[in-house]
């Protein structure tokens, strides 16, 4: 398996023009690995607007071999145009081994690791960041309390996105807790889903949450029943049994003044 370290770099654009940089690749399985090496755009990335500093990365090699245990370092330089374009550039170096075929198998395995590089401009750097705001519902039959929050970067420079989710109970002990982190690019969009898998099968629940990016955050607090469908039969089940004992219980009686 591949290794590689660190995992992202970020830089100024303006600052460090002809910027010279490093990082490890090691091998860290038992099979010696040829391992290739790529620059392109980020696979989240939408606008290629923003992807060009793939195109003004150098690497010092592009190829090699590397025993078990053994670890390379690598050097690549970044040049940028005389004029910029407007916002950040992002880019992913890729360190990828050869395919192998798996012993008594037609699989072939890949190992691919990954360093993101974020450059950043002061040349009309505009953000802005758009929330879509979920309901939770109020009663979930077999299912479990979750949210789903839709953010948009409609700026022009990446930022920075957390999300957190919690179940408590009514009278405030906290019962499931989850943080949700991730960078957003320009013009990109991520769905944060965040979810109680192993909430009960019945229960009265405090859910809430609360998605921030830049300045900008929404927030809400919902009570959510859960139950399954076992339990709203057999719920249905014991009212009708005390609804016929009572009716049973009332037409056998006697009139009082027959006694």
């Amino acid at each position: 398996m591949l290794e590689v370290s660190p995992l992202e770099f970020r830089f100024s654009l303006e600052t460090e023009r002809e910027a010279l940089r490093s990082f490890t690749v090691k091998n860290t399985g038992e099979e010696p690995l040829d391992v290739n090496l790529s620059v392109e755009p980020p696979l989240e990335l939408k606008n290629s607007a923003y992807g060009m500093l793939a195109k003004w990365i150098s690497l010092s090699e592009t190829s090699f071999e590397l025993n078990p245990k053994e670890a390379k370092e690598i050097t690549f330089s970044i040049v940028y145009p005389e004029t910029l374009p407007a916002g950040g550039q992002y880019a992913t170096i890729y360190a990828e081994t050869s395919p192998s075929l798996e012993k008594s198998s037609s699989i072939k395995l890949i190992s691919r690791a990954g360093i993101k590089l974020y450059g950043s401009s002061s040349i009309e750097p505009y953000r802005n960041v758009n929330f879509s705001k979920p309901s939770i519902p109020t009663i979930l039959i077999k299912s479990h309390p979750s949210t789903n929050v839709s953010v948009k970067n409609s700026g022009n420079i990446d930022f920075s996105v957390v999300s957190t989710f919690s179940v408590s109970s009514l009278f405030g002990k906290q019962l499931y807790f989850d943080t949700l982190s991730t960078e957003l690019y320009p013009e990109t969009s991520k769905e944060l889903f965040q979810e109680w898998a192993k909430s009960p099968s019945i229960g009265l629940y405090r859910v809430s949450y609360s998605t921030q990016a830049l300045d900008t955050s929404i927030k809400s607090e919902t009570l959510v029943l859960i139950f399954s469908p076992f339990f709203l039969i057999l719920f249905f089940l014991t009212i009708l049994t005390i609804v016929i004992a009572y009716l049973a219980r009332h037409l056998t009686a006697k009139p009082s003044h027959l006694l």
